[in-house]
């Protein structure tokens, strides 16, 4: 089976500050706003693959404020979860414009049996709104508090 001519687009937004969970909502409206906007260009090809940028969603506020890592994983702006809110706002985003959408979060995995880590996760949305995939980064750099699978407890 041929895979038909698509567009794929890297969605770089800017990052609007964000000092909590509720805040977050401001940068996936925008995430929104650009990629409806995106649709209206009557691109030659459908878009069907979209990857948005690091840190577009919670920014790496967690890096500059150096914010106790355990508070934040279990009540902070990283104790969402994958899949979560951000993603299911994202999934809707997905199935209204039938498209794949990559996207990244810091977020607990309750699957990795942790109440007070949080990963530095990529996911993979379908054109139906289900994440389809999940990665956990695996090295982090200096400044970056997310912890990676074997760090253990």
């Amino acid at each position: 089976m041929a895979i038909k001519p698509y567009t794929a687009l890297g969605l770089q937004t800017t990052h609007l500050y964000v000092d909590g969970r509720p805040d977050v909502g401001r940068n996936l409206e925008l995430i929104k706003q650009t990629l409806e906007g995106v649709h209206y260009t009557r691109l030659e090809y459908p878009v069907r693959l979209v990857c948005i940028g690091e840190a577009a969603i919670q920014t790496f506020v967690d890096s500059r404020d150096d914010r106790d890592h355990a508070t934040n994983a279990r009540e902070g702006l990283m104790s969402t979860t994958v899949p979560g809110p951000e993603t299911d706002f994202l999934g809707e985003l997905a199935r209204r414009n039938e498209t794949y959408i990559c996207g990244q979060l810091r977020a607990r995995d309750p699957e990795m049996g942790y109440d007070d880590k949080y990963f530095n996760m990529l996911f993979v949305i379908n054109p139906q709104g289900e994440i389809i995939a999940k990665y956990h980064k695996l090295q982090t750099f200096g400044r970056e508090p997310a912890v990676v699978p074997h760090d253990g407890g």
